[in-house]
């Protein structure tokens, strides 16, 4: 799959995977978290993931709500348009939550016709690189597919976990480095998330065996 070209400029935000404040968490209250302000890359797998998620739910729009429903059966927030790393991705997820939620029934062809032209032309650019596997894709039931995406969010969330611990590790590796006990925090809580995220693929994979 093809790099995004701007991957290497995002910052990455906390993921939604706690119950703190969502606003704050992502520094957008008065007060920035280091996690908020920390600079990285997310990895390539993490976004081919999120691609993925959202090719799935513009073929299949019902998997939405299929998944959200699995993620909180795991303890685990439903998607948010924060758990995405390109901002037009970020706009595909919120106008698709957001039309599943104000029209029940509507064909794909009406679906893409309610997207401006740049966030049409992401789209079938996130279709097109993957047609050649949807004739199998196709076959798998809509249960099964939404227990494999959910696993893939909770796959995607985890590596954005590890590389903010990873990069918040690296940021104070050095002696006299400021805000020292808002990093223990920040890791604290990225830990606690962590251990978090594992326990519910565990629990998810437990569930999809039986």
């Amino acid at each position: 799959p093809d790099m995004p070209p701007d991957w290497d400029d995002f910052v990455p935000p906390p993921m939604p995977d706690d119950d703190t404040d969502w606003e704050m968490s992502r520094g957008i209250g008065e007060e920035t978290t280091v996690v908020g302000t920390i600079l990285g890359r997310t990895s390539l797998q993490s976004i081919i993931r999120e691609k993925n998620y959202l090719r799935q739910c513009f073929r299949h729009p019902p998997l939405m709500a299929q998944i959200d429903h699995k993620l909180k059966r795991i303890d685990l927030n439903p998607v948010h348009a924060n758990d995405f790393t390109r901002a037009e991705d970020k706009a595909l997820y919120t106008h698709l939550h957001e039309h599943n939620m104000t029209n029940t029934v509507a064909t794909i062809d009406e679906l893409y016709d309610t997207l401006s032209e740049s966030l049409l032309n992401r789209i079938q650019t996130i279709q097109q690189a993957a047609d050649k596997k949807a004739d199998s894709e196709q076959k798998i039931d809509a249960n099964r597919l939404a227990d494999k995406l959910t696993m893939s969010i909770c796959d995607w969330r985890l590596a954005k976990v590890k590389q903010l611990i990873q990069e918040i590790q690296s940021m104070h590796s050095t002696p006299h480095q400021e805000d020292g006990d808002v990093s223990a925090l920040e890791m604290n809580t990225l830990m606690m998330r962590m251990l978090k995220l594992n326990r519910a693929k565990s629990n998810l994979s437990t569930a999809n065996s039986h």
